[in-house]
């Protein structure tokens, strides 16, 4: 098909498609599209549609039913105008601010209720932009691993933004700590660090100085640059804490609620 289409329009530079296997042997350079996205591919989409309507009505195959398209090309460009009219500023009364996320910025991702289980949520993450390709596409990493080296690109409008809580005046329930404390063989009274948005210099800190023995709440975030060198370079023991909605409490005594992820206490003796 591909072939067909390139004897009569020539070569393009570029090929714009999604991440399909079918696309592995063409050899021209290809840009692909955030999966679970087919708007990224708007005006391609609608001509499938179009083909794959003449192809019921002549009853023949999508490379036969290419010539009978030939004179629907004034669609597309019906369609791509339409687009382009409704989408000029002037025509609309109110002014919406585009978002932007920047790079090591985290996020979550929607994915579509259709590829996940039913007890799973339709949210990921957190994820962390890596960087920004284009102006509604992104490039970011698993939620599962900070490695770069099998990044995901996704569409502005399958992200949100993932605001780090600010836990500087939280505490830990008792009635969750003590047990935990004592499956860690921490008998005195050691103060616990509850900070997320400090893990960075702190996770630098342990790494290069030790210190006095810490009792310390890390978030299950692995997208974060800290969270692979505070597992393998500090020598801590780690145990899981309960998912409860009063697991912390907040400057007055009040639960603040329960989260999207996993918390661990970590024990460090150094």
């Amino acid at each position: 098909m591909y072939g067909f289409w390139i004897s009569i329009f020539d070569e393009p530079e570029h090929v714009l498609c999604d991440n399909g296997g079918e696309f592995e042997e063409i050899q021209t350079d290809k840009l692909t599209t955030p999966s679970n996205h087919p708007q990224a591919n708007s005006v391609l989409e609608r001509f499938h549609k179009e083909l794959a309507v003449m192809s019921r009505v002549h009853n023949c195959t999508p490379e036969i039913a290419v010539k009978y398209l030939r004179s629907q090309q004034s669609k597309l460009v019906f369609f791509s105008a339409l687009k382009i009219r409704h989408s000029d500023s002037t025509c609309c009364p109110v002014a919406a601010n585009e978002r932007v996320f920047h790079e090591h910025e985290l996020v979550w991702r929607h994915v579509p209720r259709r590829s996940r289980k039913k007890h799973e949520d339709i949210f990921t993450g957190p994820h962390r932009i890596m960087k920004r390709l284009g102006r509604y596409t992104y490039k970011m990493t698993s939620s599962k691993t900070a490695s770069m080296n099998r990044p995901m690109k996704v569409n502005l409008n399958d992200i949100k933004k993932f605001v780090i809580p600010d836990t500087a005046n939280w505490k830990l329930n008792p009635k969750y700590f003590d047990p935990a404390a004592e499956k860690l063989n921490c008998k005195e009274s050691t103060p616990v660090i509850l900070d997320f948005n400090k893990l960075d210099t702190f996770t630098l800190d342990s790494i290069a100085y030790g210190s006095s023995p810490k009792l310390f709440v890390i978030p299950d975030w692995p997208c974060m640059a800290w969270y692979k060198p505070l597992h393998d370079l500090v020598e801590a023991e780690a145990v899981r804490l309960e998912d409860e909605p009063d697991l912390f409490l907040d400057s007055n005594g009040n639960p603040v609620g329960s989260f999207a992820w996993k918390h661990w206490l970590f024990y460090s003796k150094n």
